[in-house]
């Protein structure tokens, strides 16, 4: 998002030199196209502080007329005016400001019709305005960080509120939108952090807020655009739209209907407030950093629909301990937990081919990990700084290159390939060994991979799936999506859970039902726990809506938050 921001604000820089210095037309498509590459580079930063020094110069005297402290931009042909700023991103206004219907300058009378682009950019000391009638358009950013702004009443005239309009007024409390207006930009409510109230007027065609839900809605799309911390998502919803809640930070928690297919870019990012979220199986796409920066979201539970985790989708999510990730995705995008550093444990299943480029850096909680046998490609970077790995077991039985130790976009960190330990299959390690990246591990051997994972019927006949501990002594159960030689399927009918398990001439004690371990198997009526188990994880019955008995015994010491949630 900071990227898209620096970008869009870089352009319409651009816009303006264009627009007043038409001599110069093609000097400024130029520069137009210059920045636009350098923002995709990464010297960004680096090139963007001597752009703004170049310029800034060329941006004095930005209005046209100066009147009763009010900047306008006159349109001699339409005998039109628009307020403006005195100079750009430097607060022009403060206090209470009362725009007037028109103006009159050299003897002529120019109507106010518009609120131009960052016109109240970033003038915090602003408290309150009055818009005039005849105003049609509120442009691009006009009152980003207006945060003194408590109120705002827009007029009816008001056809067009566009790209971030009131971005970061976390001021702001309630919004109405006028039955006039017809055309909302991408995020025109982004962050506005104390909003409680968003309604749309009746009588608009184009947007509405259905069952008092606190949002807009486009009425056609029934998509959502804008939302707040007292949204409701209505059940008629069929997509989040892009930055519908972006820097809600007062949102702890959303329910999602089973109609919404989508969720947009950005979504949720910055909703840092937010606890944990449940995103239902009709759900088939989610877009980019759609919740990163959503810093309380401790779990999440992904819908069985999707086939791809987008860049970015949990980026900085540190308090994010467990993902359970369907075994219908197959990519893995770049960065989609990047910096998720209480991230503890993950389990990749088997239809996963690709891991994205920085898609775990950062996780320095993780310990160990396991690529299935379906890993095709593991990009630069992907585990970097996951400084806390020391057991790596790879499935995959043809390895292919990764990137290596002393390239400084390495795949794991140094310490990682000179200290952990890396687990291949039997009868592979020779072609480890001589695979870039691969045979940068000083620690490598072959193991069974069959020892790490176990799938055994009860006395019942029924398949109750396994976890090694970390020291391999102990079991624990957990969910069936997990297992890379099983096709998916939910545990069913009385489960009855063994007290130990005899596997490969070593029986281990169960101690444990994992997190998420029965989550939505609303097929299961009865489980009866043994006294061996100390421990039941978060979510491990969630949605087990079916289950009408279930013996806990008293050698459970510790059962964590949500472990029987949605059990009705």
């Amino acid at each position: 998002m900071a990227w898209a921001f620096a970008r869009l604000r870089l352009q319409g820089v651009c816009r303006y030199l264009i627009k007043r210095r038409r001599s110069k037309l093609s000097t400024f498509f130029f520069l137009h196209n210059i920045i636009t590459r350098l923002l995709t580079t990464m010297n960004m930063k680096k090139q963007l502080l001597p752009l703004f020094l170049m310029l800034l110069p060329l941006m004095a005297n930005a209005y046209d007329v100066e009147i009763d402290g009010i900047y306008y931009s006159l349109n001699n042909e339409t005998k039109t005016a628009e307020v403006t700023y005195r100079e750009i991103y430097k607060a022009s206004y403060s206090g209470s400001v009362t725009i007037p219907e028109s103006i009159t300058y050299s003897d002529v009378i120019y109507s106010v019709t518009s609120i131009g682009d960052d016109a109240f950019y970033y003038c915090t000391s602003l408290l309150s305005l009055t818009i005039p009638n005849g105003v049609t358009n509120i442009g691009e950013l006009a009152f980003y960080r207006c945060i003194n702004l408590t109120s705002i009443k827009i007029p009816n005239s008001v056809s067009t509120i566009k790209n971030g309009a009131f971005q970061n007024c976390s001021g702001l409390t309630s919004v109405i939108i006028p039955y006039s207006v017809t055309s909302i930009g991408e995020g025109a409510l982004n962050a506005c952090s104390g909003l409680t109230s968003i309604v749309v007027e009746g009588g608009n065609t184009k947007y509405d807020s259905r069952n008092d839900c606190n949002a807009i809605i486009e009425t056609s799309t029934h998509a959502l655009i804008a939302g707040c911390k007292n949204t409701i998502i209505p059940s008629e919803v069929y997509e989040i739209a892009n930055y519908a809640f972006y820097g809600s930070s007062g949102l702890t928690s959303i329910e999602i209907p089973n109609s919404v297919k989508s969720i947009g870019l950005s979504a949720f990012s910055g909703c840092s407030r937010l606890t944990s979220i449940t995103i239902p199986n009709s759900v088939t796409n989610i877009g980019r950093y759609a919740f990163s920066g959503c810093t309380s979201l401790t779990s999440v539970i992904l819908p069985k629909s999707m086939s791809l985790i987008e860049d970015g989708t949990f980026y900085n999510c540190s308090c994010l301990t467990s993902v359970v990730i369907p075994i219908s995705v197959t990519t893995i995008g770049s960065e989609a937990f990047r910096e998720c550093t209480g991230l503890t444990s993950i389990t990749i299943p088997n239809s996963v081919t690709s891991i994205g480029s920085y898609a775990f850096y950062g996780c320095s909680g993780l310990s160990s990990f396991t690529f299935p046998n379906s890993i095709e490609r593991i990009e630069k970077g992907a585990f970097g700084n996951c400084s806390g790995l020391r057991y790596i077991c790879s499935l995959i039985e043809y390895p292919f290159s990764i990137t290596g130790k002393s390239d400084s976009q390495r795949t794991f960190p140094k310490e990682v390939f000179n200290d952990a330990s890396l687990y291949v299959p039997k009868g592979t390690i020779e072609k480890y060994k001589s695979t870039d990246g691969w045979k940068d591990f000083v620690y490598l051997e072959e193991d069974d991979p069959s020892s790490h994972d176990i799938a055994l019927p009860n006395a019942d006949g029924i398949t109750i799936y396994y976890k090694y501990s970390e020291d391999g002594k102990e079991l624990t159960v957990t969910y069936l999506g997990a297992w890379a030689d099983v096709d998916y399927k939910e545990y069913y009918g009385n489960i009855v859970i063994p007290e130990e398990v005899t596997y490969m001439n070593r029986t281990r004690k169960v101690t444990s039902i994992g997190a998420y371990a029965f989550q939505l198997c609303s097929s299961v009526s009865s489980v009866t726990i043994p006294n061996s188990v100390k421990s039941i994880g978060h979510y491990a019955f969630y949605g087990c809506n079916g289950l009408t008995s279930i013996t806990i015994p008293n050698s459970v010491t510790s059962i964590e938050y949500s472990a029987f949630k949605g059990c009705i």
